[in-house]
């Protein structure tokens, strides 16, 4: 996303992904394009709370919050003085065998605050 390259934001969908926004990856890439389109300079925070492999390590479920800005952040602190678009994200991950690369099969997300991020 960062980087403005729509091909390879929708690249970490899964075939068969799907929301409760999006009933399929096709919609979800629409968003994706609109996205990268509206924010010419986007960069992202990231901090991982969690990521449980499932037995026989195909699936998996990861927690991250995200924080979204025009400008670059180092570290959350700096994150209060940006206009930042905060939230958490629940991923449901699949091993792509063929590909060999995690995929994102579904998404929830809930706008956050800073202080219950990072």
């Amino acid at each position: 996303m960062e980087a403005g390259d729509f091909q390879d934001a929708a690249e970490v969908l899964d075939e068969r992904y799907r929301d409760r926004h999006h009933p399929d990856r096709r919609s979800a890439k629409a968003t994706l394009f609109a996205y990268t389109r509206r924010h010419e300079n986007l960069h992202v925070f990231t901090r991982w709370h969690s990521l449980d492999v499932a037995p026989g390590g195909e699936r998996a479920t990861a927690v991250v919050d995200v924080a979204m800005t025009a400008r670059p952040a180092n570290n959350p602190e700096e994150l209060a003085g940006l206009r930042a678009d905060l939230y958490r994200f629940t991923l449901d991950l699949r091993w792509n065998s063929q590909q060999e690369a995690w995929r994102i099969r579904t998404a929830e997300w809930q706008r956050a605050q800073i202080p219950s991020l990072f």
